[in-house]
């Protein structure tokens, strides 16, 4: 049987996404570079899912900026009449990275949450409308606003396993820096011990990037 042209693209934008969850950031970002390159240029669903993975992937490797470009591409590849559940998933996506990036892009996220309401209202079902408080509570955090953040927190505990695992982990971190920022320096330890349970499933990436968390809020 042919394999068509696009069903080799989704495929190979699968196999990008378990070398990457495997660890190997490397392969992933090869896989995914074929694939962009040959989507350069297109519109539709296709082409924005593939600058989607290419963003994603470019952020796990810390390039913020090259992270932001394929976003961007992403974005402007996707009209929202053409397949409005994944225009609304990027801007979610673009907030999560606009909040990821060093320094956070703070306004950027609120205007991508901003966008993603509307969509959220019509189409967002329980893991969509988790994900976007998840956001908002980051939002929250990164604008200094703690209690606001404890509030969507608790708010969201409840269902926090529709969360995919790598936020499950980011909820957990989050709910943890809320109460550092209250005084509670004894959740420095509970910080250390998800840093290192990530390690034990071979997400080097997501492990990196709690222990970024634990040595910024170490001093």
């Amino acid at each position: 049987m042919r394999i068509s042209a696009a069903d080799s693209v989704r495929a190979r934008l699968l196999l990008a996404s378990c070398q990457a969850e495997l660890g190997d950031l490397a392969e992933a970002a090869r896989l995914v570079d074929d694939v962009r390159r040959s989507q350069q240029g297109a519109p539709g669903a296709l082409a924005a899912q593939a600058f989607w993975s290419a963003a994603t992937i470019a952020a796990r490797q810390c390039n913020d900026a090259r992270a932001a470009e394929y976003l961007g591409q992403a974005l402007a590849a996707l009209d929202s009449r053409e397949d409005l559940t994944l225009w609304m998933r990027l801007r979610l996506a673009g907030v999560s990275l606009s909040l990821a990036a060093d320094p956070p892009r703070v306004d950027g996220a609120e205007a991508f949450l901003s966008e993603a309401e509307s969509a959220l209202a019509l189409i967002g079902g329980p893991r969509r409308q988790l994900e976007a408080l998840f956001l908002r509570a980051k939002l929250a955090f990164h604008r200094d606003d703690t209690d606001r953040t404890a509030e969507l927190l608790t708010a969201g505990e409840e269902d926090k396993h529709l969360l995919s695992y790598r936020d499950q982990v980011r909820f957990e971190v989050l709910r943890n820096l809320v109460a550092l920022r209250k005084g509670d320096r004894n959740v420095l330890n509970e910080l250390r011990e998800i840093a290192a349970q990530v390690q034990t499933v071979n997400m080097p990436d997501l492990a990196a990037e709690v222990w970024r968390t634990v040595a910024q809020n170490a001093i």
